[in-house]
This record gives structure tokens, C-alpha cells and sequence, in this order.
């Protein structure tokens, strides 16, 4: 209990942002499995809800209190531990609670069954915005019977194929970007023994992530468990006439998709195309700007083949900016300022040989966007000043001037010694 309580204190309710909406995060789990054991309240207690996110936010849970504890007791070796437990906990949500999702779904159509369906006022909302330009306001049924660039052409052939590759890719683009920012910080960091304030700017930026990712996915879940939906593919399978072929995996990619997807009702919103663009705009704020831009290619592509290889109705592309949107903000990705803020907490009290050593070894990856901040009007500082001057935290781009403004930093966090007033004057000339 007292460990419960320190880490309310100190995660759940803290005035640190980034720390309270981790904290936010894990709690979303915890009411997702809730939430799911109210659905599905069906033979032993144990055997409520979706059994395995059940022991899932338990673990979750053990791992969060052990993280506080560790830390209360500076217990580095454990802490570092209890939160790559956490970190990997957190990211398998996705898939345990994707397929918790759909195990209440399973017993809920049981007992209503094709009533509990929201395919049909879908595929109304998709006649009122596209009705106009295809039969029932699908792209997939025009293209069915197109001659000239449907399913069964040349053309229709290679763009199928190319679509159906760029959908599936979409379960590599987001995990890659958290492994990797979980590299740097629990390989470079922690393994390698970086200086604690690098440590805990990697530390920061990769919760910011998973909070944003992980928490996108979970809203997106809950939208699956009020609107279940099993997609056009399936709810107007009468209505095609031809099948999507493609080249040489089409066929093979589409019949795993289906054999995976047998039994599920995650059609609305989609999954694919909010956090394919959530995944590019993490990556644009993190600052690898190289990344975010295939990035964009391929959420581009892969929203387009929700809709030619009739996964998704359009309503549930337009529907999955509101995911985009919940994870963004969860995270603190909406603003550039905000986010420079709260990386800032890690750059002020850098040495100014850290400061030089992070400015060479994060070269390109585009630490932190430019940002100039005032310690006394900033909600991260609780004191205020008389007289406050600006804080100019990490630049994106290791520049002279980057380098300058994070030196500037690492001299007003650091004590000038005594009795060394010609070096301090000289470097201050410098």
C-alpha cells in the first residue's frame, strides 16, 4: 500500500507531465481489462473478461510498483530492470488486448449475433460521402467491374500487389521506431553506462512514445468493443464478383490476413491507417525527419489499400484520426514547444561535455526541436523569478549555434568555481 501510495505521489499525480501520463497510460490498461471483465462476466471469476489481459495488467501493475520501489531506493541495476519490463509489458498490449478485444466480441455476437453489427450504418455513411462516385460509396466494388484499372487487369494486378505488400508493412514502421529509441536508451544508456543526464533524456523521450503508441491502439480497441464491425470484405462479399489476385503473394498475404482475422470485429475505426500516420508523426517530432517522410509514403499507401482491397469502408479511415489525435496528445507530440519543454528537464542539467558529446553523437537524429523557454512562465517550473532569463534547450540540428545555446545551458546549471576568474572570462569570450 505504501508503495501504491508513493507512486500516486509521484507518477499518477505528479506536476511532471510526461511521468503522469505514463502513469495515465498503465491506469488506461487497467480500465480497458476492467471494462472487458464487465462485458464478459461468464463462468469462474478467473475466467471473465479476456483472461490473459487479465494477468497481463497484473504483471503491468507489479512492474509499475517495483519501478517505484527501485527507484525510492536507487537501486539502479533492478530499476533499469523493472522498466524495460515495463516497456515490453506495454508494448505487447497491442496484441494481447487487440485479441482481448475481440474475445469479448466473440461472446457478445453469440448472444446477439449480426444485431450486434454496425456494418450496415457504415456502409450508409459511406453512400451519403461516396455514393455520388461509386455504387454503395465503395472504391473496391467500382474497381471490381473497371475494365480499364480494376482487380482483374494488368494494371489492377500490380497495384494490388504493391497495396497488399504496403499493408502489410504496417506492423514493421511503429515497433521499429520503439525498438530502436528502446536501443538507445537501455543498450547506450543504461548497458553502456551513458551519463545520467543523457540517461534520462532517453529515458523521457521513450516514454513519451510508447505512451503515444500504446495508448492509440487501446482507444482504438475500446472503439472496436462499442462499434464492433467485420469489414466489407466480409458484410458485402456478395456483392463482388471478382477476387483481389495480385501477382505472386497477393493471394498468399490476403488468405493469412483472413485465416488471422477469422472471428474478429476491429473493422471500424482502422487500426491500419491511425497509427501508420500516428507512426509518422512521432517520428517527424522525435526529429528523424528521413523517416517520418517514408513514413507518410506508407501510411499513404496503406490507407489506400484499406479501401482497393475492401478491408475498411472510408468511414473508418475518417474515423481513425480521432486515435491519431488521442495518442498525440496522451503523448505530448501536438506541440513542439511542449514537447521541447518537457525534454528540456534532461538538457539543464548537462555538463558542458555532455553537452558536446550529445551534440556529436545525436548528429541527424534530431534530438529536440528549437525552442526558447522562459524558466519563470514555464508550467514546468513551479518557482518563479524576479528577473527570468530564457532557457534555449537542444536544437534539431547539432549547428555552431546549437552547440552554443547548449553550452549557454550547462554554464547556468553549473556552479562557476572560485578562485578561477580568467578561465571563466576567457571562456566567456569564447
Amino acid at each position: 500500500m505504501m508503495i501504491f501510495s508513493a507512486w500516486c505521489q509521484a507518477k499518477l499525480f505528479s506536476s511532471d507531465r510526461v511521468e503522469r501520463h505514463f502513469a495515465y497510460l498503465t491506469s488506461l490498461v487497467c480500465a480497458t481489462t476492467a471494462l472487458y471483465i464487465i462485458c464478459k462476466p461468464i463462468g469462474q471469476v478467473w475466467t471473465w473478461g479476456a483472461p490473459l489481459c487479465t494477468l497481463w495488467a497484473g504483471g503491468l501493475i507489479l512492474a509499475t510498483l517495483l519501478n517505484v520501489y527501485y527507484d525510492k531506493m536507487e537501486n539502479k541495476p533492478r530499476l533499469y530492470v523493472t522498466q524495460f519490463s515495463q516497456f515490453l509489458l506495454l508494448m505487447l498490449v497491442v496484441p494481447v488486448y487487440y485479441d482481448g478485444t475481440n474475445v469479448v466480441n466473440r461472446y457478445r455476437y453469440a448472444q446477439d449475433g449480426d444485431a450486434l453489427l454496425y456494418d450496415e450504418q457504415l456502409l450508409q455513411m459511406d453512400k451519403q460521402l461516396l455514393g455520388w462516385a461509386f455504387p454503395h460509396g465503395q472504391l473496391a466494388l467500382w474497381l471490381d467491374g473497371n475494365t480499364a484499372v480494376g482487380v482483374t487487369t494488368a494494371f489492377g494486378r500490380v497495384v494490388a500487389e504493391f497495396l497488399q505488400i504496403m499493408y502489410v508493412s504496417y506492423y514493421f514502421w511503429g515497433n521499429a521506431l520503439g525498438v530502436y529509441l528502446a536501443y538507445l536508451y537501455f543498450y547506450q544508456a543504461c548497458y553502456k553506462q551513458e551519463k545520467s543526464s543523457k540517461k534520462k533524456l532517453q529515458w523521457r523521450r521513450l516514454q513519451m512514445f510508447v505512451t503515444a503508441w500504446v495508448s492509440g491502439f487501446l482507444f482504438n480497441f475500446l472503439l472496436n468493443l462499442l462499434f464492433p464491425a467485420v469489414s466489407p470484405r466480409i458484410y458485402l462479399k456478395s456483392y463482388y464478383v471478382n477476387d483481389v489476385e495480385g501477382l505472386w503473394v497477393t493471394a498468399w498475404l490476403r488468405g493469412a490476413l483472413t485465416s488471422a482475422a477469422s472471428g474478429t470485429f476491429s473493422a471500424f475505426p482502422s487500426g491500419h491507417c491511425g497509427q501508420s500516420w500516428l507512426t509518422a508523426i512521432l517520428a517527424y517530432r522525435i526529429g528523424y525527419k528521413g523517416y517520418a517522410a517514408i513514413n507518410v509514403v506508407a501510411a499513404t499507401a496503406i490507407s489506400l489499400a484499406t479501401l482497393v482491397l475492401r478491408y475498411h469502408y472510408f468511414v473508418d479511415f475518417l474515423f481513425s484520426s480521432v486515435t491519431i489525435a488521442f495518442g498525440v496528445y496522451l503523448g505530448s507530440f501536438h506541440s513542439a514547444t511542449l514537447y521541447s519543454q518537457l525534454l528540456s528537464r534532461s538538457a539543464a542539467v548537462m555538463s558542458t561535455d555532455e553537452v558536446e558529446e550529445l551534440s556529436l553523437m545525436e548528429k541527424g537524429e534530431g534530438l529536440i526541436s528549437v525552442a526558447s523557454i522562459s524558466p519563470a512562465s514555464s508550467p514546468l517550473n513551479q518557482r518563479s523569478t524576479a528577473t527570468p532569463s530564457p532557457l534555449t534547450v537542444l536544437t534539431h540540428s547539432p549547428s555552431a549555434n546549437s552547440l552554443a545555446a547548449l553550452q549557454a545551458i550547462a554554464a547556468a546549471s553549473s556552479p562557476t568555481p572560485k578562485g578561477n576568474g580568467e578561465v571563466q572570462k576567457q571562456q566567456a569570450q569564447d
